[in-house]
């Protein structure tokens, strides 16, 4: 998660006095210049205004009072103090001993406090500057018996400054021997002297000093050294000597003129030497000033600024010199911070700026209005990092206190200046940290472990909260046990009773008469609080990156993701913050009444019947993850109250409406916030559940039949608005699918909203309604225009596609041929039903007849089967080689689907009510099922489309088997048993007679007749015939012998003088 460097108040009030000096208007344009602000380590504040000093402990947090500040009044003066003037002495680390002050005028009038709590006793003295002006004074040279002081002035005199600890102040103010100051006057070896005239000139022209520091013999024996504007000069004290004085221009414009680009590459990498012999034209293209300094590794770290004629803003950088580089007459390491265009400082005349090192690795630069933190600028593998935090109120004072650097500011009081995750509420501990419990130091269950990061987070606190992170992963490397661990939390949080609040206790007072107006404003603090918690949640899993490790569903959240539940607890707190504040601003009585009712099912299952303190409402806002309960009881209550007044009711319809618009308006306000989790398409959240949104759509439903009834009056434009943006809400969780010919969409057209139904359908890709308006309402060619329009405005939506399956579902197979492109080639390759036509109007025959012929075996009506072989068919003949086998195969095709025309009708709708393409197998069945000779004839008939014909070679033997299934069904059809009895009084003669007479009125009789003067080929008549009447002859067992023979004979003689008669009929054709 990304950090954002903040400026965070710190949980600590200014005094009253120096409150009202803040707020008082300045009286000249001098006056806000006056004020100035510091504080030390050891907890102590201070603030000069004008010629006034105030103290005070800031770490003393008092609830009941602002903290008390001691009124030192500075020493008179024609100009302006200066906090840098001032400094105090802090003898005992104890928090009740105040620290002793030292103030310095800048004419050089020195008093000090020994006590600030008696500001009439102080010692002062004249320090005797004659005609120079204080700069600062800084602690120097410590000693047990002595608190010894370096005062420098603005021409670079110093002065020391003995304060003696063991010695009684005097009656008076007069210092005595308690204060003793003497100067201290450095000398110049001859060459130092000549160098620095060269460098400063004379005395009067000499530059203005701008910072001392002491350092501690950190070069060689100097323990002073001072900062100029563009120079350096060490001293000395023990032997009030110069030992070292340095151009800053010289020492870095070379590393300045490598690392910045906009200077002229060939002036890059210039020697010492040289850049001597040209520093006058140097120093023309470039200024240099030091804005401020401190130590720092070894060494001392310069904040430089450099300026050029040509360029508006400041170039800032970090220079770091040490003694080795100092002697080598370069830097040890330089920065370049070049400030972007919106944060730019121009030249002045007077540049402030102060520079800290807070931590290792960290440079904290404070600007009047803003602050700049750079991080990884001397390593070698972290990326290099610079963060700004500008700001608007005005800046009186900064420090550099622990680990961080502090900012005083005149409304927000004393800051932190921190890294944060971005959107980190800075003051939710200052509101909410008396309501954690106390950190566990060893952790034994999850719970415990995470609570103990959570606290250090929200706390502020993120070294240590990173620390017990790690402890927490090692412990419960699971994610799945935080996961759980989190939702508990949160449900817990968002359900809990507010602990702030007296009268969620039963010993609560009594609340006063009219306090009804507080008690709601006391529900929405409730529910802001506990979105604060939330958010402060999300922010934490942020931080620690546990948003990517808690999408894994799971059995424990129903198969949900921990994401999508924490998703919802959002939705439902963003939603109850919304409803509660409706219901305060504006007058909603069906959903008061559901409130109500669910507050006090809330109120009995927390068994606080007796309370009568809070309201329903109280309840009800306690269980912010039992919000979605309020939007069924609603509508139901809605429901209740049409029907009592018997018709559908503009307010009652309004009121609600306004709800969901309210509800919506959470989701989205959800959404915008960069903090929040923002759900994939594939989890299942409140405002995506399909039970959810079932809802709305009811709403938005009833809402249009009311106006589509024609009753609605004044509530008209404010429902259409409303509805308006319930179907938007349903459109947007819909998939793009789901909104094509969304009937959400068709209720504003057919309700006469046609531009409202277009914007909709443009915003959600409902191409149907909008291809079905352009249809319904456009003339031909504005028609043509607008699809035309259409395809390129959603041409990445693939509106195209869209348009020729509308084509086709529609019959409009001539708008759709008419289009051109790979595109609609590629659509119609996928409808061969289409395609052909398009193959035939580029003449490709042999392309339309395999498609032809593919729509064909896989029609599932054997009339279209038929239509469609026979187009298959004429393609075949169409081709400039025509393939006379397959036009063959095709027109047996078509002749077996004639011979399935021939079926009985009434056959037809029993066994094949939907007229499938039957196979001969079929054809044959269905035919035998008739009963009748007409369909044992056709069912015979219908082998000759498959006898003789190539594609059936392999399948003689089926072919076999139909045609003695035919032959069975015949014979069988009669009843044989009968005719076979012959009585054994019975003449041969008169059993021949009667035998034949049963033939001849027989089916197999009939049949054979029809066959033998049916139009068909004698050699084709003969195929029909069965190839062995031995199966036949088996068809019936007769218990006598003779009527066994009898049957066998007659069979032999029927089929025998048919193939004889067929035999003759081939020899006399004309016979």
């Amino acid at each position: 998660m990304s950090l954002e460097l903040c400026i965070d108040p710190v949980d600590c009030a200014f005094p009253g006095l120096v409150n009202e000096l803040l707020n008082q208007a300045p009286d000249t344009a001098d006056r806000q210049i006056s004020l100035a602000a510091s504080i030390t380590p050891q907890g102590y504040a201070y603030f000069l205004h004008v010629r006034t000093l105030y103290i005070w402990n800031y770490f003393k947090k008092g609830k009941e009072r602002l903290p008390h500040s001691y009124r030192l009044n500075l020493p008179p003066t024609g100009l302006k103090h200066s906090i840098s003037a001032v400094a105090l002495i802090h003898r005992s680390e104890s928090d009740n001993a105040l620290p002793s002050v030292i103030a310095v005028s800048p004419e050089g009038t020195l008093r000090y406090w020994a006590n600030p709590s008696v500001p009439g006793a102080y010692l002062e003295k004249e320090v005797g500057i004659a005609n120079d002006v204080v700069l600062s004074v800084v602690p120097f040279d410590q000693e047990d018996h002595v608190d010894r002081y370096l005062l420098s002035t603005t021409t670079g005199s110093f002065y020391i400054i003995d304060i003696f600890k063991e010695r009684l102040p005097e009656m008076g103010n007069k210092a005595g021997n308690n204060i003793v100051t003497r100067q201290v006057t450095f000398t110049r070896n001859s060459f130092t002297e000549r160098f620095t005239k060269v460098l400063f000139g004379s005395g009067e022209t000499k530059q203005s000093l701008v910072k001392t520091l002491v350092a501690d013999r950190l070069f060689n024996d100097a323990d002073v050294v001072t900062f100029y504007q563009s120079t350096i000069e060490f001293y000395s004290t023990k032997r009030n000597v110069v030992t070292e004085t340095i151009d800053v221009t010289d020492y870095i414009l070379r590393d300045l003129l490598e690392t910045e680009a906009s200077l002229n590459p060939s002036e890059a990498g210039l020697s010492f030497d040289r850049l001597s012999e040209t520093s006058k034209i140097i120093r023309r293209k470039r200024s240099v000033y030091i804005a401020d300094a401190i130590r720092h590794n070894g060494g001392l770290l310069l904040l430089v600024a450099a300026a050029k004629p040509e360029r508006r803003n400041l170039t800032f950088a970090l220079v770091h010199l040490t003694p080795a580089s100092v002697t080598a007459k370069s830097t040890n390491w330089i920065d370049m911070l070049v400030l972007p265009e919106q944060y730019g400082i121009p030249e002045t005349t007077q540049l402030r700026a102060s520079l800290y090192t807070p931590s290792p690795g960290n440079f904290v630069i404070v600007f009047p209005t803003m602050v700049v933190s750079l991080e990884n600028i001397e390593s070698t593998t972290g990326s290099r990092i610079c963060d700004i935090s500008k700001f608007t109120d005005q800046l009186i004072g900064s420090a550099c206190v622990g680990t961080f650097v502090q900012v005083i500011m005149k409304r927000s009081g004393i800051c932190n200046v921190r890294h944060l995750p971005r959107g980190f509420d800075t003051t939710f501990w200052q509101k909410f940290g008396s309501q954690f419990d106390a950190v566990f130091p060893n952790p034994k269950t999850a719970a415990e472990a995470v609570a103990k990061v959570f606290t250090l987070f929200a706390s502020k606190n993120l070294p240590e909260a990173r620390a017990a992170y790690v402890n927490l992963k090692n412990r419960f490397p699971d994610d799945t046990v935080i996961a759980e661990t989190v939702v508990a939390l949160t449900k817990k949080m968002l359900d809990a009773k507010p602990s702030t609040d007296p009268r969620w206790n039963q010993d609560a007072p009594i609340p006063p008469t009219g306090a009804e107006t507080s008690r709601s404003t006391s529900v929405m603090t409730h529910v802001d609080d506990k979105l604060a918690y939330y958010k402060m949640i999300i922010m934490f899993l942020r931080y620690f990156g546990y948003i990517e490790s808690f999408t894994t569903q799971m059995k424990t959240f129903g198969g949900r993701s921990p994401l999508a539940v924490m998703v919802e607890f959002g939705e439902k707190v963003f939603a109850m913050n919304v409803v509660i504040n409706m219901t305060h601003e504006l007058y909603c009585p069906t959903v008061d009444a559901a409130i109500r009712d669910l507050g006090a099912a809330i109120q009995r299952s927390l068994s606080m019947t007796d309370n009568n303190f809070l309201m329903a409402k109280d309840y009800f806002a306690k269980e912010v993850t039992s919000f979605p309960a309020l939007i069924p009881l609603v509508l139901k209550k809605q429901n209740r109250e049409i029907e009592d007044k018997g018709a559908l009711t503009g307010k009652v319809l309004s009121e609600v409406a306004q709800m969901f618009v309210a509800i919506i308006e959470s989701t989205n306000a959800y959404l915008r916030e960069d903090w929040t989790i923002k759900p994939g398409p594939d989890e299942q959240v409140l405002t995506n559940n399909p039970e959810f949104l079932t809802h709305f759509s009811r709403q938005f439903n009833l809402v249009f039949d009311f106006l589509e009834s024609g009753h609605a009056t004044v509530e008209t434009e404010s429902l259409l608005n409303a509805v308006n943006t319930i179907g938007r809400f349903v459109l947007s969780k819909q998939s793009h699918l789901q909104r094509n010919r969304s009937a959400i969409i068709q209720r504003f057209y057919d309700y006469g909203k046609v531009d409202v139904a277009l914007r909709l359908a443009e915003e959600y890709l409902d191409f149907a309604t909008l291809i079905q308006h352009c249809y319904r309402e456009l003339p031909e060619i504005e028609r043509r225009y607008q699809l035309e329009k259409y395809k390129t405005q959603f041409k990445s939506e693939e509106f195209d596609l869209y348009l020729y399956e509308y084509y086709k579902e529609h019959g409009l197979i001539t708008d759709l041929l008419e289009q051109r492109g790979d595109r609609v080639e590629h659509f119609l390759s996928k409808h061969h039903e289409i395609n052909w036509i398009r193959n035939v109007e580029k003449k490709e025959y042999g392309n339309a007849k395999t498609t032809l012929k593919t729509i064909a075996y896989s029609a599932p009506n054997a009339k279209k089967k038929k239509t469609v072989l026979a187009l298959a068919k004429l393609a075949a003949l169409c081709e400039d080689e025509v393939d006379h086998e397959e036009v063959g195969q095709i027109t047996n095709a078509i002749t077996l689907l004639e011979h399935q025309e021939k079926i009985n009708p009434n056959v037809v709708k029993s066994v094949n009510p939907t007229n499938a393409p039957l196979s001969i197998e079929g054809i044959v069945n269905a035919n035998l099922s008739g009963g009748d000779k007409e369909s044992f004839l056709k069912a015979l008939i219908a082998l000759t489309a498959v006898i003789d014909k190539r594609e059936f070679a392999t399948d003689m033997d089926k072919i076999d088997t139909l045609r003695t299934r035919i032959w069975s069904t015949i014979i069988e059809a009669d009843k044989w048993q009968r005719a076979m009895k012959k009585s054994p009084m019975m003449p041969a003669e008169d059993f021949e007679a009667h035998l034949n007479g049963f033939y001849a009125e027989s089916k197999l009789g009939e049949i054979l007749h029809l066959l033998s003067i049916y139009e068909l080929p004698n050699n084709l008549k003969r195929q029909l015939l069965p190839q062995s009447t031995t199966p036949l002859k088996k068809l019936y067992h007769f218990n006598d012998s003779e009527a066994q023979t009898n049957f066998a004979n007659l069979i032999d003689n029927v089929f025998g003088d048919i193939r004889r008669f067929l035999d003759s009929e081939n020899e006399n054709p004309t016979a």
